[in-house]
């Protein structure tokens, strides 16, 4: 069916012009409608154009009037008015306002980027779990504060005295052993002895020693133990 006479001047280039949009956008909008429209210099009707620029306002929804909302966040700001609706962020240098983000999904534009959330303050640390996440970085808050109250626990001992082993390069999982050395006289010094070219500390560290007779038996050759009776 042909087009109704058209209006003088209303052509597809003066509507992609006024929508800001290419007048190829305008031709499928057209076509959408039902308009038999052939070229940008084709002239349409009054109807058709109302027609044309209702389904491109469909699509894209209008922008929001960022200057009075602006003035609106202001004067809330003083307690003369209500706040914007939940969910409805505080327009921000750089920033985005939810009102915005169907504008930009519509033009294909860049998804709104979202604020981190808050970092969760880290829980408070007696001082020698702090000691164990600073020797051993890859310590979790919690997995410092076990360890730390283990050694305690199994030295029955202070600060001072788990810090010591720690310092003569004790493993921080070998708590138990660490204990069953100090029972038969054992102190965290005695790991830098040198038996048979080797120390002690390297033996349990490197080599796997974990059988506390056999630690004794090397310090009583070094003269570090009594022989036993």
């Amino acid at each position: 069916m042909p087009n109704p006479d058209p209006i003088r001047g209303a052509r597809i280039h003066d509507i992609a012009r006024e929508l800001g949009i290419t007048s190829k956008q305008v031709l499928q909008l057209a076509r959408e409608t039902g308009a038999d429209i052939k070229s940008p210099s084709s002239q349409v009707t009054e109807e058709q154009a109302a027609a044309i620029k209702a389904a491109w306002h469909r699509r894209v929804p209008p922008r929001p009037d960022w200057q009075a909302q602006m003035r609106r966040d202001r004067v809330a700001s003083l307690g003369m008015m209500p706040p914007r609706p939940i969910g409805a962020r505080p327009i921000a240098r750089g920033g985005w306002d939810s009102e915005l983000a169907p504008v930009a999904e519509a033009l294909g534009a860049p998804a709104p980027r979202q604020r981190r959330p808050p970092r969760e303050p880290e829980p408070e640390l007696p001082p020698l779990a702090h000691e164990a996440r600073r020797r051993w970085s890859h310590f979790e808050p919690e997995k410092a504060r076990t360890c730390a109250n283990e050694w305690v626990r199994a030295l029955l001992a202070e600060k001072a005295e788990v810090i010591a082993w720690w310092d003569a390069g004790m493993p921080p999982e070998r708590y138990v052993f660490a204990a069953e050395l100090a029972r038969r006289g054992v102190t965290p010094d005695m790991l830098g002895v040198e038996v048979h070219r080797r120390t002690i500390r390297s033996r349990i560290v490197d080599e796997g020693l974990a059988v506390v007779e056999d630690v004794v038996r090397l310090l009583q050759r070094a003269g570090r133990l009594p022989m036993d009776g």
